[in-house]
């Protein structure tokens, strides 16, 4: 609990001022797109891009403290170190879908818009996703690398769907198809890459040698 306290005091400023951000444009999708498929494409994307900034922003704080190498100096043992970072991760995009889910809830409820939990689902599924990949890179590397490596992979990802988006006439069409996939099964199957990211960061965390 400690240790999950000490994550909340080093981001919880830069997380909220994120956590606004995203949670406005979030609404504002909700309320000026009529296009389920697209709202739902955009509400996601805002998720994914949440998930982003959490992830960065965590390790971030412990890059600028050094907190990493000073937990280790306490009587901490190194697994519940790992456990604590990704429950610390988890639980403020966690907050975060939970206040968008309730924001929704109360714009139907209130008439202001239909009801379309779809877009913040598939944003949990993709999150989870999104930080199981950056987690493991994190453990392993210093935190400039580790997020030069994040940013060119994105600046990738990007030219690479340009790229196909030219070549290809069924992107899009394989883009909205995603959308079609049951929500809950996106969410499991997310959940089980979060496991598998759990168990690759703890065996690279366990043998890692810190400068302190």
């Amino acid at each position: 609990m400690n240790l999950i306290r000490k994550d909340f005091m080093l981001v919880k400023n830069k997380m909220l001022a994120y956590g606004f951000l995203c949670t406005f444009i979030t609404l504002l999708f909700k309320l000026l797109i009529d296009h389920t498929v697209i709202e739902n494409a955009l509400v996601c994307a805002i998720g994914l891009l949440f998930s982003y900034f959490n992830t960065i922003i965590s390790f971030e704080a412990e890059g600028k403290y050094k907190a990493g190498a000073t937990i280790i100096t306490l009587p901490y043992i190194r697994q519940n170190i790992i456990t604590a970072k990704y429950l610390s991760i988890l639980l403020i995009n966690t907050l975060y879908y939970a206040t968008n889910l309730l924001l929704l809830a109360g714009m139907y409820l209130s008439g202001i818009d239909t009801w379309s939990g779809k877009g913040i689902l598939y944003g949990v599924a993709g999150g989870l996703i999104v930080l199981s990949i950056m987690i493991p890179f994190f453990i392993r590397f210093d935190y400039i690398k580790a997020s030069n490596v994040m940013m060119l992979s994105v600046m990738l990802v990007g030219v690479l769907i340009a790229l196909f988006s030219k070549k290809s006439t069924n992107l899009n069409e394989m883009f909205f198809n995603i959308f079609l996939i049951d929500a809950k099964y996106l969410c499991f199957i997310s959940l089980l890459i979060v496991l598998l990211s759990y168990l690759i960061s703890s065996n690279i965390f366990l043998k890692k040698e810190f400068n302190t």
